[in-house]
């Protein structure tokens, strides 16, 4: 299960295509964890990674897609450079789309223009930006409740799934990839969806009154992570990528980490009835 973290409501994401401070404390899903559906892909020709956060009133993602080649000159998106969200809302995992079932297709160079599926899905008031960088472009996106007709909880549990289609000479697409789905039928079929879980873990951005003190050093580390900044004592969390918590406790200024293996993990940070994640690095 993806945990998607709150943000707090003075730190929302700009959708503007540049990486607003918000998403620095976000967990990323690698792109080294997604499935090839079609063509070969991987490094320079097709790699991506993505974050996800929502507040009351919007669902935000956030991706950075390696793509050499950039191309849109295709009717269909989906034969075209594009990224895929696919949403489903009540987590049926049917092997049809039901009425809380979404596709929103987004492709390069494509202006504001959404693609829904079924076509009959509203659109309305999804704001989304491409930004091209030398090795790809930044996709950034978000999407109102109010659109997919849902109103946000913590612990919602939803379907989910992440694709990135890709074209390098022109014609049909050379090579899709997916976060979850093993084969690109998702277009029809709900049940292959993977599953992300509505955290009320709060992330704010590196300004926020109650942790603007606060620093965390060494990192990378391979032995203790000191917390400074924090007067007295503090309860922590430690999630992996997959937002499995593997360790917690209660402390005053380092979290020993020496047995974790090496890898990116989130640090939950609560003091005085607030909280905040940030990221450190465990290497060997």
């Amino acid at each position: 299960i993806y945990k998607i973290y709150k943000t707090a409501t003075n730190t929302t994401p700009v959708i503007d295509g540049a990486v607003d401070e918000v998403w620095n404390n976000a967990l990323i899903v690698s792109g080294n964890a997604l499935n090839n559906l079609v063509g070969t892909n991987g490094g320079n020709n097709l790699s991506g990674s993505f974050k996800a956060l929502w507040d009351n009133n919007f669902l935000y993602i956030l991706s950075n897609v390696t793509d050499n080649v950039k191309t849109n000159d295709s009717p269909e998106v989906y034969n075209d450079d594009a990224v895929e969200i696919y949403l489903d809302i009540n987590n049926d995992k049917s092997t049809t789309y039901g009425s809380d079932d979404f596709q929103y297709s987004f492709g390069y160079n494509d202006g504001t223009i959404v693609t829904a599926n079924p076509s009959s899905r509203a659109t309305s008031n999804i704001e989304y930006q491409m930004l091209a960088n030398n090795s790809g472009y930044i996709f950034e996106a978000r999407i109102p409740w109010a659109t997919l007709a849902s109103s946000p909880v913590a612990g919602k549990l939803i379907g989910f799934d992440y694709m990135l289609n890709d074209d390098d000479n022109g014609g049909e697409r050379d090579g899709k990839i997916a976060w979850n789905a093993s084969t690109d039928d998702a277009w029809q079929n709900t049940s292959i969806f993977g599953t992300a879980i509505l955290s009320d873990v709060i992330i704010a951005a590196d300004n926020d009154v109650v942790f603007e003190s606060m620093s965390v050093h060494p990192n990378p580390t391979n032995g203790n992570v000191f917390i400074n900044g924090l007067d007295g004592k503090y309860d922590f969390e430690i999630i992996d990528m997959a937002g499995v918590s593997v360790a917690k406790g209660n402390n005053e200024s380092n979290i020993n980490i020496t047995n974790l293996p090496s890898g990116i993990y989130g640090v939950i940070i609560k003091k005085d009835g607030s909280q905040k994640m940030t990221k450190i690095v465990k290497v060997d």
